[in-house]
C-alpha cells in the first residue's frame, strides 16, 4: 500500500462507538481510519496519529504519537474497544479539543469525526463545542455514514460544507478513505 505524501501536523480520529453501531460496522469504523492513516505520512517526526472512541463519554486510546510506526497504530486500533451509550458528539469534541490544544503548535492540528447517527436527543451543546476548536486551531472534518445524520446541524461544525464527506454505508467506508485523505490535504 503506498504511504502518503508529504504532510506534517497532528490528527486524531474521533470514532462512532454508540449504541447503534453494531460491532461490525464499528469494525468498518476502526478499518477505514488504518486505511486513512497510511495516506497521512505517519512517521513519529511528521503526522502523529490519535484515536478517541466516544458514545456516553470519550475515551482517547491512542495517543499521539504513541506510535512508532504504521503497524502498530494499526494494531492499537484493531484492539480499540467498544463503548455502548448515547451518540455525544458534543462531548468527543471538547475532549478532542483538549487532547490538540496539547499537540505540537507549529503544524495543523486536525479532528476527523465519524459519526453515523445524531447527536442524543435533548444533548445539543455544539456552540462550546465549536467554540474550544476555535480557540484551539482545530480544523475539524466529519465523515457521515448513513443517512440518519443530520448534515444541517454538523454544518456548523467545520469551517466549510465541503469538511463534510457523506458516506452512504460502513460498506463503502473503506474505499473512501483514500480520496477522503486527499481532500483533506489539498487544503495544506
Amino acid at each position: 500500500m503506498k504511504q502518503g505524501r508529504r504532510f506534517d501536523g497532528e490528527v486524531l480520529f474521533l470514532i462512532d462507538s454508540s449504541t447503534d453501531v453494531s460491532e461490525l460496522n464499528y469494525r468498518r469504523q476502526k478499518s477505514f481510519v488504518v486505511e486513512m492513516a497510511k495516506y497521512l505520512n505517519t512517521e513519529p517526526a511528521k503526522t502523529r496519529v490519535g484515536a478517541l472512541v466516544y458514545s456516553d463519554s470519550p475515551s482517547l486510546q491512542v495517543s499521539l504519537g504513541a506510535q512508532t510506526s504504521m503497524d502498530v497504530f494499526k494494531q492499537k486500533v484493531e484492539h480499540l474497544p467498544k463503548f455502548a451509550g448515547k451518540r455525544r458528539v458534543d462531548k468527543a469534541l471538547s475532549a478532542a479539543s483538549v487532547v490538540l490544544s496539547k499537540a505540537r503548535p507549529s503544524v495543523p492540528r486536525i479532528a476527523v469525526l465519524l459519526i453515523s447517527g445524531n447527536q442524543a436527543e435533548g444533548e445539543d451543546f455544539f456552540s462550546r463545542s465549536i467554540e474550544e476548536s476555535l480557540i484551539a486551531g482545530i480544523e475539524t472534518y466529519i465523515v457521515t455514514i448513513g443517512s440518519q445524520v443530520n448534515l444541517q446541524k454538523l454544518r456548523s461544525l467545520v469551517a466549510k460544507p465541503d469538511d463534510i464527506f457523506p458516506v452512504k454505508t460502513f460498506d463503502n467506508l473503506q474505499k473512501e478513505a483514500k480520496p477522503i485523505t486527499e481532500e483533506i490535504l489539498e487544503g495544506k
